[in-house]
C-alpha cells in the first residue's frame, strides 16, 4: 500500500460559523509574487473577519489560535484567483489532482502579487474557501 504525502481533504475538512470559514487544505508560501515552496504541506485555513490564518493543523488551531504560521490581513485589493485544476505528484509513484487558487493583492500598474497557493482534493471545499476569501476582502 502507499503511502500518501497529502492531506487528507474530504467534505467534512470545511466548517462553517457566522465569523469564519474554516477547511484543511495543501498550501505552498510565495514570495515577491512568485511561488517559493517546492512541495505542498499540509495546514488548516481560517478565513473571516477580514484575515486569512493559516495553522500547522486544526489541533494547533483549537489549542492555541494566536499560533498561527501565517496571517494575511485582507485589504479591498485582495483577491482570490480562479480554481485552476491540476495533476500533481509529491511522490514520484503518485499524483493527485488539485483545486488551485491563490490568494493575491492587486499592484494596479502590475499583474496581481501572489501571497499564498492553496490546493484542495475536493472542488466545493476549494470554491467555499476562495469565497470566503473574496467577501472578506471587499469594503475594508
Amino acid at each position: 500500500m502507499l503511502k500518501s504525502n497529502y492531506a487528507p481533504m474530504n467534505d467534512h475538512a470545511i466548517g462553517e460559523n457566522t465569523n469564519s470559514v474554516t477547511g484543511v487544505a495543501a498550501a505552498k508560501f510565495c514570495s515577491f509574487g512568485l511561488v517559493a515552496s517546492k512541495k505542498w504541506f499540509s495546514c488548516f485555513v481560517v478565513i473571516g473577519e477580514g484575515v486569512v490564518k493559516v495553522y500547522d493543523s486544526e489541533e494547533s488551531y483549537h489549542n492555541n489560535p494566536m499560533n498561527h504560521v501565517l496571517l494575511i490581513s485582507l485589504s479591498r485589493n485582495h483577491r482570490a484567483s480562479e480554481i485552476k485544476r491540476k495533476n500533481y505528484s509529491q511522490e514520484s509513484r503518485s499524483s493527485k489532482d488539485f483545486y488551485c487558487f491563490y490568494i493575491e493583492v492587486e499592484n494596479g500598474l502590475f499583474s496581481p502579487t501572489r501571497e499564498l497557493k492553496l490546493g484542495f482534493l475536493n472542488e466545493r471545499t476549494a470554491e467555499s474557501l476562495r469565497q470566503a476569501v473574496n467577501s472578506n476582502s471587499r469594503g475594508i
